[in-house]
């Protein structure tokens, strides 16, 4: 009997890969005879690179970016395809965990260290470059990471402007005449964890700006700010970007990224999913098991839980997904294919302690869950 593990990161606390030898160890103890291939998944968000990178035997490159807050880091990016492709993940310069959770301020967070990480990448002469535009700490629409590049943004002053979220609005005039020019010579792929439109109620800043610490007041200046973007960036290049999907991924850099590069989104679930061949190891698979830290709204929206779901569903597999915490019921991720959900975490459980605990809780669910499900 075949058991294929296809978890995300759960985030804080286990990588997909951790999160999969956890589980597997517990399937193993309710199940000693069982084939258990594990499959550590991605989306777009914290740990596409390494998935891409190791499904193609690439390598990395380091270097050093600004951080989201300015102050440097130490980034890395992928390289595969003997160097034709690039891999960069803009989390590893302008990642919400990069930046500590008291300062946490999408007003004043850039996505300048992610244009560095790029101009960077440039000087391999890649043919195709992947953005991974997951897990940010910003709201700047890909300002940043366009002035890091060449891109001039201008306010009333004529001064440089939109190098974090609060000064977007004050940008009036955007002129891509500056885009380092090597650009033209790269294919620009924006690969996105969520599917969400650049504004609205299910856009950047009203679902995701909370999550990097603004208040209230700010998601409004917020949306504000991005709008004013849309329609300059819009003229700029001379096509629609607000309504594209996933065109609010990462506070709007999947839309900047289609604005300003010429590039063009796509799911980062299934890219990964091809490239560590998914489909070819749930087919003929008795359960597959999935599941991330949070099973939300958001996870029906090009994230991990609802891809393998669906791929499970057209193979006729049983799916189940575990979670640290769950906000949606069942009927939601059932029509994604997910048959069975599973809380891991104790419900007297503090975050401290679910953090510390998940690997453990992990293994004691699979453990009981597939004991009672092959029964």
């Amino acid at each position: 009997m075949k058991i294929v593990i296809a978890p995300d990161t759960f985030k804080e606390a286990l990588s997909a890969k951790q999160a999969s030898e956890a589980i597997a160890a517990g399937v193993r103890e309710a199940c000693p005879d069982a084939q258990i291939v594990t499959v550590p998944m991605a989306d777009g968000g914290e740990g596409t690179m390494e998935r891409l990178v190791e499904a193609g035997k690439g390598g990395y490159k380091l270097t050093t970016v600004s951080g989201p807050l300015g102050g440097s880091v130490l980034a890395r990016y992928g390289l595969i395809d003997n160097k034709k492709t690039v891999v960069i993940e803009m989390a590893q310069a302008s990642g919400l965990h990069l930046v500590l959770p008291d300062q946490r301020n999408p007003m004043r967070t850039s996505t300048k260290g992610t244009g560095e990480l790029i101009h960077d990448a440039l000087d391999q002469n890649p043919e195709k470059i992947i953005l991974c535009v997951g897990g940010s700490s910003t709201v700047d629409g890909g300002c940043g990471m366009a002035a890091a590049l060449g891109v001039s943004l201008l306010d009333f002053e004529n001064e440089t402007a939109g190098l974090c979220g609060a000064e977007v609005g004050k940008v009036i005039q955007i002129d891509l005449d500056g885009l380092d020019p090597r650009l033209k010579k790269a294919e620009v792929i924006v690969a996105t964890d969520v599917t969400n439109p650049l504004l609205g109620e299910q856009g950047a800043a009203r679902v995701y700006g909370p999550q990097k610490g603004a208040t209230p007041e700010q998601v409004e200046d917020l949306e504000e700010n991005l709008e004013l973007l849309a329609g300059l960036l819009e003229m700029a290049c001379g096509k629609p970007l607000r309504d594209l999907p996933g065109a609010g991924a990462a506070g709007g850099l999947a839309m900047g990224a289609v604005g300003f590069l010429g590039g063009r989104i796509e799911s980062g679930f299934d890219r990964v999913a091809q490239a560590v061949g998914l489909e070819d190891a749930i087919r003929g698979a008795a359960l597959v098991i999935t599941g991330e830290g949070i099973l939300d709204r958001q996870s029906l929206q090009g994230k991990v839980v609802s891809g393998v779901g669906k791929i499970a569903k057209d193979l006729g597999v049983h799916a189940v997904a575990f979670a640290g915490r769950i906000e949606l019921d069942s009927e939601g991720l059932s029509e994604c294919g997910i048959e069975d959900i599973v809380q891991v975490t104790p419900a007297d459980a503090s975050a401290a302690e679910a953090l510390a605990a998940c690997a453990d809780n992990l293994t004691r669910s699979a453990r009981e869950w597939v004991a009672k499900w092959k029964n």
